[in-house]
């Protein structure tokens, strides 16, 4: 269950919310634990993280692929129907060019992005709320398309392509990193479960 906020702690901002206070008041997502700890890890992520996690979701992933081609496109056809006139062949490939350089520069644009302050990240059976400084934001479970485990990092990826990448040193040992990967992928299994 994603607990709602007072409309007042955030500022609307076009890209994230941002909370005015520094940090939460009480576990947003409620006192789920398993083995006696919380589900609630800190770390930092790098870029080398979420180039990782893009690369794994172009290999595994025709959903991502698709999604990331459809993203392309737009740009694309806007160039291709913004000329005004009926599009020549040559029109046909410079969007063409334009598809693949928008697919190709999205990884790239979300690596270059990437926030490498401290995170926290804490889950539930509602979802996931996430925090990194003053931002903040909970993202439940039916807007997440998949978690792998992929070895070094446990990968989060959104219906709408955005990611969490989650490297293994973000957990003190393999057995609590095994408890978040197997709580995280029941709680997703759970909410696509009809009811």
């Amino acid at each position: 269950m994603v607990v709602p906020r007072r409309a007042q702690d955030f500022v609307q901002c076009p890209l994230r919310r941002r909370a005015r206070r520094p940090q939460l008041t009480r576990d947003p997502l409620g006192s789920t634990r398993i083995g006696g700890r919380p589900l609630t890890i800190h770390y930092s992520a790098t870029p080398d993280d979420v180039g990782a996690m893009y690369s794994y979701a172009l290999r595994h992933s025709w959903r991502f692929r698709l999604t990331l081609a459809a993203y392309s496109a737009v740009p694309a056809l806007i160039w291709l129907l913004g000329s005004g006139r009926s599009p020549k062949p040559i029109d046909a490939v410079l969007s063409a060019i334009v598809a693949l350089f928008v697919f190709s520069f999205i990884p790239l644009l979300a690596k270059w992005r990437t926030k490498t302050d401290l995170r926290t990240l804490s889950i539930s059976p509602g979802g996931m709320d996430t925090s990194i400084g003053k931002l903040a934001g909970a993202v439940p479970w039916s807007k997440v398309h998949a978690i792998w485990d992929a070895g070094q990092h446990i990968f989060v990826l959104g219906k709408n392509l955005n990611g969490m990448a989650i490297p293994s040193r973000a957990f003190a040992d393999p057995g609590q990193r095994a408890q978040f990967l197997a709580a995280a992928q029941q709680f997703l299994a759970d909410s696509k479960s009809p009811r």
